[in-house]
């Protein structure tokens, strides 16, 4: 480990990675290789860093509750491969729409209640109408 920590110290040249400042329909894809906490105008906020397929490092500042969101529910790990997606602002609502994925094997569902269901019995289709 303190020789990873050391091997990182000598790469690091002084400058952290630029941001990612997407236009619209624009896919950021690469490897995620950490999180930090950095100060915006607003207050704190999570920072990914991701190494791009060509191998420049960006950073993703997560302030767009949308796309804190995203990381929050699917927590890619350092070492994933993710894509980001901007799709611009909601026309209507004007806040900006993010969609992340992250390569990993899917779960299997269990199909257990998520509390969403009415409870009622389902017709002889199977289709609960």
């Amino acid at each position: 480990m303190r020789d990873n920590l050391l091997a990182q110290l000598e790469e690091w040249d002084g400058t952290w990675p630029e941001a990612w400042r997407p236009k619209f329909g624009e896919v950021l894809t690469g490897q995620v290789t950490g999180y930090n906490q950095a100060q915006s105008v607003y207050g704190p906020v999570w920072v990914c860093t991701v190494r791009r397929d060509d191998g420049e490092p960006v950073a993703i500042w997560l302030s767009s509750a949308v796309l804190l969101a995203e990381f929050r529910r699917l927590r890619p790990k350092i070492g994933e491969r993710i894509a980001v997606k901007y799709a611009g602002q909601h026309p209507e609502k004007g806040y900006n729409r993010y969609r992340l994925l992250v390569d990993r094997p899917q779960a299997e569902p269990d199909f257990q209640p998520l509390g969403g269901e009415r409870g009622e019995p389902a017709d002889d289709q199977g289709a609960p109408f």
